[in-house]
């Protein structure tokens, strides 16, 4: 999710910062920890570009990318109380399939995650 002014640099100067909005990270393949917890897509925004959408515009886009990982199906997990996230996976057309608590032993749980929020996306083309 970076965002990058399309100007051309001025004569002897450079590009304006980059602005980053937040970012996405893509598991290809699944596994019971996949599936349950960690989902196979991961994204934040920082709050100054939360409100864009950039997280479901962000899915839509590596959707294809999980499809030619051989994915018919995706997990999206989020925090129950995070609601902005649980709006995004409703946009995508995911539907909640269950809210999970996460085991003590699990790094989520570790960082104060006590429950996930489970919705599945079909992708199956």
């Amino acid at each position: 999710m970076r965002i990058r002014h399309n100007v051309p640099p001025p004569v002897g100067g450079t590009l304006p910062p980059v602005r980053i909005a937040g970012a996405i990270g893509f598991r290809a393949g699944s596994t019971h920890t996949i599936d349950m917890y960690y989902g196979h897509f991961g994204y934040h925004v920082y709050p100054p570009a939360r409100g864009n959408h950039y997280a479901e515009r962000s899915c839509r886009l590596l959707i294809g990318l999980a499809c030619r990982h051989g994915l018919k199906a995706l997990w999206i997990t989020c925090n129950p109380e995070n609601y902005a996230s649980r709006r995004t996976c409703e946009r995508l057309g995911a539907r909640l399939v269950s809210i999970v608590p996460v085991p003590e032993e699990d790094p989520l749980y570790l960082r104060g995650e006590r429950e996930k929020c489970r919705y599945f996306l079909d992708i199956g083309r």
